[in-house]
Parts: C-alpha cells; sequence; structure tokens
C-alpha cells in the first residue's frame, strides 16, 4: 500500500470525521491508522444525551484499547493559530 510506503517514511495518518460518512469504524482494521478524529455530531450532545455520552465513552474505550493516548478537538479548545517555528 501506498499508506505503508509512507509511514516507512515517517508520515502519519489521521481518520478524519470518524464514524460519519465514509469514515466507517472497518477501517481501523483495514488501515494503518494512527489518529482519529471524532466527527463533531458525536459529541455536540454529550452533556445532555447518554446515549451521546455512552456512544463516545466506547469509542474512546476502543482507542484506548488501541493505544491512543492523545485528544484534540473543540472539547479541549477552539483552533488555534500555529506558531512560527524555531
Amino acid at each position: 500500500l501506498v499508506i505503508d510506503d509512507c509511514r516507512a517514511l515517517g508520515i502519519e495518518f489521521a481518520l478524519n470525521d470518524f464514524g460519519s460518512g465514509y469514515s466507517s469504524i472497518a477501517y481501523l482494521r483495514q488501515l494503518p491508522i494512527k489518529t482519529i478524529k471524532l466527527d463533531r455530531s458525536f459529541i455536540a450532545n454529550i452533556t445532555q444525551s447518554n446515549e451521546d455520552l455512552r456512544l463516545v465513552a466506547n469509542i474512546l474505550g476502543l482507542a484506548s484499547e488501541m493505544g491512543c493516548e492523545l485528544v484534540q478537538g473543540y472539547a479541549i479548545a477552539q483552533p488555534m493559530q500555529a506558531r512560527p517555528l524555531g
């Protein structure tokens, strides 16, 4: 796979909008993905909906079992300007 060749060069890939549209959970099995980004629709109502909270908790539990230890997104902070290198 081209993805495997890129990973050999140190390039990593993220699966964006995980769980929505074409971003199926089956890709976790098929592709060497290191990072998933949950679709905002999954987290929008986790403080009001026990079902949404359980769904996100289960996805995070699965990600944790797969070694995911980092998070990013609107639940933590709004997008920020990049800092200049150096």
